[in-house]
């Protein structure tokens, strides 16, 4: 055992002068946790965004996670995990009362929290506690008994209005993050609190459909995740869902996309499909660098009407290019003003099932030609043990790029919590919409039983979110 405790300080120490090194050779300090977070985190300058730099942090993680599981006794570890939901609670409670945003006004010396209640009229005893809690999981500063501050979490939970703006547009005109965290520590959170009815309901065992995942269950409806942010009265969690998808986009370096992709290979006046798109964040990014491509936007009625009154702001000068076409991605695809070159789907497969997916897929392998290819976006998720892939006890998979990079030992070969997103997202894929984020194994199944060839797999070292691009051909 103690040969494991060194060697997780080897290579939590190793990460560290990987990093410090680079910090020298560009003459910049790495971002304080005590300083709100520097636009350059937004950027692909950000010291974070480095490629080097961002194998060390991702060991560095790995490392330190495995070192405090490892020293800490298992029965507080265990123990700990029952109140995590705490966490996401108090989260919410700070985004959905604007105590961020308050907070902000105060400067470093902070606030104290007694006096959040003459901004947002809550209560005065509850704010000192929750940012306390919050501030001890490193959101948020106590400077002082019952005076808070900024550091760099708290900061991406403000949304950078006044006060007065907010309360009339909220999430409007923000990068999505705030938005996203929204999501997920309010209708979220109670969803994940029936999955262990979920499991035990025999009724909807093994069931595929949408509408008999645990969200049903938290809000006692029998309509899908979908339909159910549709009625009349989810009108801004419908709104916020949307904003909160540009979100996704900010949690990358600026365009990945563009980095995993050879746009330059598509025909002149080329047609991108893309499918669930939003408001086109990703079609968006396509066109900087290939604005005389032809776009067809495809998502719900509601959400294209946002869609359309984004470009309008945004890309104005691409807007003839492009078609807004409302489609139920479930049923064949509506008539299309060419052949498709490529379709798009960042984010979408993971939210059905495989019965559902492989409906979608056969729908595009319908309407495409013998050269329209497939982009996939979403989560390989990888095993935390070793496979015959990644141990190269096997020939390479002759796929490009579909055995990810393991880490060394002693850490788990899928870098643990350093990369735990993928299988937190899987959680909420099966609470919303009884799906799955997929391994590759399952991915190059579902693409064979549906006409298509997964030919390769693009990723980005310096990509936090672990999303690689997965290209399809017609088989």
């Amino acid at each position: 055992m103690s040969e494991e405790l060194q060697a997780l300080c080897r290579i939590l120490n190793e990460a560290v002068d990987t990093i410090l090194t680079v910090c020298d050779q560009r003459n910049e300090d790495f971002p304080s946790i005590n300083a709100p977070v520097q636009p350059s985190e937004f950027s692909a300058q950000g010291i974070r965004n480095d490629a080097s730099v961002a194998r060390a942090i991702k060991l560095g993680v790995a490392a330190a996670n495995q070192l405090a599981i490892t020293l800490q006794s298992p029965l507080q570890t265990v123990i700990g995990f029952g109140p995590q939901a705490t966490l996401s609670a108090n989260v919410a409670a700070v985004e959905r009362n604007h105590v961020a945003e308050i907070i902000r006004r105060y400067g470093s010396e902070g606030m104290r929290a007694s006096d959040i209640v003459k901004y947002n009229g809550t209560t005065t005893s509850f704010p000192e506690r929750i940012l306390r809690h919050l501030a001890t999981h490193h959101v948020f500063r106590e400077v002082s008994p019952g005076v808070f501050a900024h550091n760099m979490l708290s900061s991406l939970l403000d949304s950078g209005k006044d006060l007065e703006v907010i309360i009339k547009k909220y999430f409007d005109d923000t990068n999505g993050l705030l938005a996203f965290m929204s999501v997920l520590t309010h209708e979220q959170m109670k969803t994940y609190a029936y999955i262990p009815e979920l499991m035990t309901d025999i009724a909807i065992v093994d069931s595929q459909e949408l509408n008999d995942a645990s969200v049903q269950k938290a809000y006692n409806t029998k309509l899908g995740y979908w339909k159910y942010l549709d009625l009349p009265e989810n009108a801004f969690v419908n709104r916020r869902f949307n904003i909160a998808m540009q979100g996704i986009s900010s949690m990358q370096p600026p365009g990945t996309i563009l980095t995993t992709y050879d746009w330059k290979s598509l025909p002149e006046y080329g047609l991108v499909v893309d499918i669930g798109s939003g408001l086109g964040h990703v079609s968006l990014d396509i066109a900087s660098v290939r604005p005389d491509l032809n776009f067809v936007l495809e998502d719900r009625e509601v959400v294209l009407q946002d869609a359309k009154e984004h470009w309008a702001k945004y890309a104005p000068a691409i807007l003839a290019n492009t078609h807004f076409i409302p489609t139920d991605y479930l049923s064949p695809q509506p008539p299309l003003p060419a052949t498709p070159d490529i379709f798009v789907l960042r984010h979408i497969l993971h939210n059905l099932s495989d019965k559902y997916a492989s409906i979608l897929l056969k729908h595009l392998r319908t309407a495409s030609g013998p050269h329209t290819k497939l982009v996939v976006i979403d989560y390989v998720v990888e095993h935390p043990c070793l496979t015959p892939q990644n141990s190269n006890c096997k020939p390479q998979d002759a796929i490009p790029g579909a055995t990810a990079p393991t880490a060394p030992s002693p850490l788990l070969p899928n870098f643990g919590v350093a990369a735990a997103l993928p299988y937190h997202m899987d959680m909420i894929m099966l609470s919303h919409f009884n799906s799955k984020e997929r391994t590759i194994e399952n991915w190059t199944s579902l693409l064979s039983a549906s006409g298509w060839e997964l030919v390769r797999v693009n990723r980005d070292a310096t990509n936090k979110t672990d999303w690689p691009l997965l290209v399809a051909e017609i088989a």
